[in-house]
């Protein structure tokens, strides 16, 4: 079963029993599938049973109907829960409301406005700055986030050799082979690489991987000479 980030039967029942709000079904289902996505791509955190929307009964509801419309909501993280909110809008211009029937999806557009990755990280792994930890790396490691769209900053104290390329293959190497088999049971989707004088530049879509298959880069890097500091956002 793919998990969501709304669980429809619990939202539609608390807007129309406690705020007299009806939400349809067909905005519900649309919302899910995007909103879902939406989350994933931009916090690299796989939505499960602990990673839910919901609804604030102690503070007055903000729903807001513009050519950006809006509701105001809560994500539920582990135990802890934080204000965000649901944003959509049209391509043809058309204001959808919550209750219309006859919404055509690919007309509509969901996005979140607020999302705060590294607050989430913090309330899924209270012990842990991160899902993964380093030890004794030789060189600095910033981690600004953690994304499925992951671009990864490699920065050398000198001018890049042909050795230090060479050694790059095993990266590519491990990469390409997440990409054509997949890596414990998911595929990266694609990626890109960029060279220049002293750094190195990969953009990693890690796919149904997940963003744990960057801890792999990580632990291959410690391999390679010269590395003065790798950047992950």
């Amino acid at each position: 079963m793919i998990n969501k980030i709304i669980y429809e039967p619990y939202f539609k029942s608390t807007l129309e029993f406690y705020f007299k709000i009806n939400i349809s079904l067909v905005f519900l289902n649309i919302a899910n599938k995007q909103l879902t996505f939406y989350f994933e791509k931009n916090t690299g955190i796989k939505v499960h049973i602990k990673t839910k929307l919901s609804i604030s009964l102690l503070y007055f509801l903000e729903l807001n109907y513009d050519s950006v419309s809006s509701f105001q909501c809560e994500i539920v993280i582990g135990i802890d829960s934080t204000p965000i909110k649901i944003c959509w809008s049209s391509k043809s211009g058309k204001i959808y409301k919550i209750d219309d029937e006859g919404i055509i999806e690919n007309d509509i557009d969901f996005w979140f406005e607020g999302l705060q990755p590294e607050l989430y990280y913090k309330q899924l792994y209270p012990s842990f700055t991160l899902p993964f930890k380093f030890k004794n790396l030789p060189f600095e490691l910033d981690i600004k986030r953690l994304v499925i769209d992951t671009e990864l900053i490699i920065e050398f104290d000198k001018d890049i050799t042909q050795s230090i390329l060479n050694q790059f293959n095993t990266i590519d190497e491990l990469i390409q082979k997440g990409v054509t088999k997949g890596y414990g049971g998911g595929y990266i989707h694609n990626f890109k690489k960029e060279t220049n004088r002293n750094s190195i530049i990969y953009w990693i879509d890690v796919g149904s991987v997940g963003i744990i298959f960057i801890k792999k880069i990580v632990n291959k890097l410690q391999l390679i000479d010269g590395i003065k500091n790798v950047i992950i956002q």
